[in-house]
C-alpha cells in the first residue's frame, strides 16, 4: 500500500475510533468468558483458534474487519477488556495478525490497553511491543512508544516481562523477556536499516 493511501486508511480508522465511548471502569477486570466458552477441554493454543473463528468478535479481530470491530465496540466498550484462552486482549490479537492499522486506531483511543500483558501460562507478561518487535514493525513500534511516553506509561509498557512458557529460558523464543531484550535478539534494527 503506498505512503498517502496508509496516511487517509489511518485518519479514517482514526476518526471512527475517536467517536467510540469510554471503557466501563470495572471492566479492566474483565471475566474469561471468552476463553471458557473456547477451552472445551482442548489445548490453549487450539482453544485460540477455535475462539478466532468461531467467535463473533474474535473472528472480527482475526480478520481485522475494523467496521465490526468499532460496531461491537460502540455497543460493548468492555469487549476490549476480554480475555482469550492464552489471557490474551483483542489489542494483542490484532497486533499478532499483523492489523497495525486497526491496532493503531484502538490504541489511540485507549492507550491504557497497550499496557495489557498476556495472563496465561504460555506467553505470560508479553505486550504489543513484545509482538511489534518480533514482527519488525518499526513504525507501529514508534506508535507505542510516542503514545506510551505521551501518557506517562513509558516505564511500565518497557518493563514488563515475557516470562511464560514459549519464552523460558533455553527455549528458542527467550528473547531476554523485556522489549529491549526482543529487540536485541532478533536484531530489529539491522534488519530494518533503510525501512523505518
Amino acid at each position: 500500500m503506498e505512503e498517502s493511501a496508509r496516511k487517509r486508511k489511518r485518519t479514517s480508522l482514526a476518526s471512527g475510533a475517536a467517536s467510540l465511548p469510554d471503557i466501563p471502569s470495572g471492566a479492566r477486570s474483565s471475566s474469561l468468558a471468552s476463553w471458557e466458552r473456547a477451552r472445551s477441554g482442548s489445548a490453549s493454543c487450539a482453544a485460540q483458534a477455535k475462539l478466532a473463528y468461531e467467535d463473533p468478535f474474535w473472528s472480527l479481530v482475526r480478520t481485522g474487519d475494523a467496521e465490526g470491530i468499532f460496531g461491537e465496540v460502540r455497543a460493548r466498550p468492555e469487549v476490549l477488556c476480554e480475555r482469550g484462552p492464552e489471557g490474551e486482549t483483542p489489542l494483542h490479537m490484532l497486533v499478532l495478525y499483523r492489523h497495525f492499522e486497526v491496532a493503531r486506531a484502538l490504541a489511540g483511543r485507549y492507550p491504557n490497553l497497550i499496557l495489557d500483558q498476556y495472563t496465561g501460562e504460555n506467553y505470560k507478561g508479553e505486550n504489543c511491543v513484545h509482538i511489534a518487535i518480533v514482527h519488525h514493525s518499526l513504525d507501529f513500534l514508534r506508535f507505542l512508544l510516542e503514545t506510551s511516553q505521551k501518557h506517562g506509561s513509558i516505564r511500565k509498557l518497557l518493563s514488563a516481562r515475557a516470562t511464560g512458557l514459549f519464552f523460558a529460558r533455553g527455549q528458542p523464543c527467550y528473547y531476554g523477556e523485556t522489549p529491549l531484550g526482543f529487540a536485541v535478539s532478533t536484531n530489529i534494527r539491522r534488519r530494518n536499516i533503510g525501512r523505518s
